[in-house]
């Protein structure tokens, strides 16, 4: 795991933008997770890039999928598929597949979980795009959630102050690359345990990143 200091997002966000576009440069089926909250952000100013610089036929090989949602109808405000639509997040150029389909809970995570398992089986790399929460939660996984000991590849549960969806650890271990944004003093404590305390993943569930092959970690806190 690199742990890069920084102030800002940028120079993580042209990193994870190059290896997206490594990895469809070389024909690959991309698989590419992204989050929400304060990372919305990076997520958008990555896909422009990649339009703007990848040929159309390539972004074909391109899908994109939610590491995490928060449960209620479609275009509820506080989803982060919304949140990602209101930055303008140029879904009309990719696949992608959203986690709410105003079905229950159970029909959610079942249906979802059957599409992770089939996309993360044909895909020939697995990008993700994570923050980190000042409790150590990742995803959709807090502490000690009925996420954080589940083996189903998709769970969901109510939580506050969100009813949460999200990947499971079974799912996140088998991410290729994973690009990770945490700032603000808030976060000090989790990168800190992250970089120097390996903790039970139930009570730190970022420590999963540790189980990923290539993760590297943008923060002004190391």
């Amino acid at each position: 795991m690199e742990f890069v200091h920084t102030d800002t997002s940028e120079i993580g966000t042209k990193a994870l933008a190059d290896a997206l576009g490594e990895s469809l440069k070389a024909r690959k089926r991309t698989l590419w997770l992204i989050c929400g909250g304060s990372n919305i952000a990076v997520a958008v100013s990555a896909m422009h890039s990649l339009h703007a610089t990848i040929a159309p036929d390539l972004l074909d090989l391109l899908t994109v999928m939610q590491t995490d949602e928060r449960f209620g109808p479609v275009g509820h405000p506080d989803s982060n598929w919304t949140q990602l639509e209101e930055q303008h997040f140029p879904f009309d150029i990719v696949r992608a597949l959203p986690i709410l389909q105003n079905q229950s809970l159970e029909e959610t995570v079942e249906r979802y979980g059957v599409t992770a398992e089939e996309e993360f089986n044909l895909a020939e790399s697995i990008v993700a795009l994570f923050g980190i929460g000042a409790d150590s939660h990742i995803a959709g996984i807090l502490p000690h959630s009925k996420a954080a000991t589940s083996s189903l590849s998709i769970d969901g549960y109510v939580g506050t102050p969100y009813t949460r969806i999200s990947l499971t650890f079974p799912m996140l271990r088998r991410i290729d690359q994973a690009f990770v944004f945490a700032f603000g003093e808030t976060k000090r404590n989790a990168i800190e345990s992250l970089h120097d305390l390996p903790l039970p993943l139930e009570e730190a569930p970022c420590h999963i990143l540790r189980e990923i092959p290539s993760v590297t970690v943008y923060s002004d806190s190391n």
